[in-house]
């Protein structure tokens, strides 16, 4: 720290001809530890080695992550289709890392306002860490009925919600600084926020176009090709037992394995007309837990998390759309007999037919390897 008019100013913020190591603050640091002759030398070399990778790696999380946004954002209709399409071979968003991790990359870095660049990544950075963390307070609201999953600790339940302490305090603190950026620098304050505003015109009008809402959650059909397995990570498998269900299993698993996706294991216990919904139903309980942890011990063999859910309704193929509309899934696949239509019966059972009907995403069927 050194004094200056007004108050103390640190050496890494002052320029190099005010004695300061503005452009290379790791030097400054270096220099500064107390070390001299070879050992100075070394550690300069070596902590510039060192940042100079860190730099680039996180550059380059940065840049290709632009990539992925876009191509989700594409696959929900915020984008246009054209930058979801994914390379044959590669299987990349090609587009989107052309025209977001290289053309507009290139051209925002050729007029060399490297402070203006920074002040502007902080604004967008605060921005979006800010809405993560107001993200993670509204889901814990929206699902405060839901079964519960992972929850970071420390939580305070009031009112039946589990407020996430370390999101709170993180939005507030990214917040502060977000509103800091925008009143101190008047370059960023009006570039970010008029980028703001100009694409929430353009998302209004895009959505118009569509003809759906702006505020509704739609998701473009899974492609059609050898990529298709890239768009599945939410993944649910219905049990019934049997070899139908372990090929089920197996197929779901195979498809997991490619991208980490999770699974979620569903058994629907069918309740009588002339029994209760409360009614006490332990030996079906007790062989759909049984059936569970087959469903688990498959997931496991693969390297795959299979969370488990037992649910008792009056029809299961409502049963299963209900929960793949509530998870969101991305494809149902159901186990069904091997063999062909008999006369006067489907293929499938009233269940597999009811979901393949009415399911809100792709339904996968699966032929056990066992004749029924």
């Amino acid at each position: 720290m050194v004094h200056g008019a007004g108050g103390y100013f640190t050496k890494l913020g002052l320029p190099p001809e005010k004695g300061g190591f503005a452009n290379d603050p790791v030097l400054g640091l270096v220099e500064n530890l107390g070390i001299h002759g070879t050992a100075l030398s070394v550690a300069k070399v070596y902590v510039g080695i060192l940042a100079a990778t860190i730099l680039f790696i996180a550059t380059n999380a940065g840049v290709i992550g632009a990539s992925r946004i876009t191509y989700s954002m594409a696959s929900y209709r915020q984008l246009p289709e054209i930058f979801r399409r994914l390379h044959p071979t590669f299987k990349t968003p090609w587009l989107s890392l052309i025209v977001f991790a290289g053309l507009i990359s290139i051209a925002v870095l050729l007029p060399g306002q490297t402070t203006f660049l920074g002040d502007m990544y902080a604004f967008g950075a605060m921005l979006s860490f800010t809405i993560a963390h107001a993200a993670i307070v509204a889901l814990r609201v929206k699902e405060r009925v839901g079964e519960p999953g992972y929850r970071v600790r420390p939580n305070v339940r009031i009112r039946g919600v589990d407020w996430p302490v370390f999101a709170i305090l993180g939005g507030l603190g990214t917040a502060a600084a977000w509103i800091v950026v925008v009143v101190q620098k008047p370059g960023p304050r009006w570039a970010g926020l008029g980028w703001l505003v100009f694409g929430l015109i353009a998302y209004f009008f895009y959505r118009r176009r569509l003809g759906v809402g702006v505020t509704e959650t739609t998701r473009l059909p899974l492609p059609v090709g050898r990529a298709i397995a890239l768009e599945y990570r939410n993944i649910l498998v219905p049990v019934v037992g049997g070899p139908e269900s372990e090929e089920a299993m197996d197929v779901a698993c195979r498809l997991a394995t490619e991208r980490r996706s999770s699974i979620a294991a569903l058994r629907v216990i069918e309740l009588p007309l002339e029994l209760p919904a409360d009614a006490r139903l332990d030996e079906q309980e007790g062989r759909a837990d049984e059936q569970l942890d087959e469903a688990r011990a498959i997931g496991d063999s693969y390297g795959v998390d299979v969370a488990t859910r037992l649910v008792r309704s009056r029809k299961a193929g409502r049963a299963i759309v209900d929960e793949a509309t509530r998870r969101q899934s991305e494809i149902i696949v159901m186990g069904s007999p091997r063999g062909g239509r008999r006369a006067g019966k489907e293929i499938f059972g009233d269940t597999v037919d009811f979901v393949l009907k009415h399911a809100p995403c792709r339904v996968m069927v699966a032929a056990s390897r066992k004749a029924a």
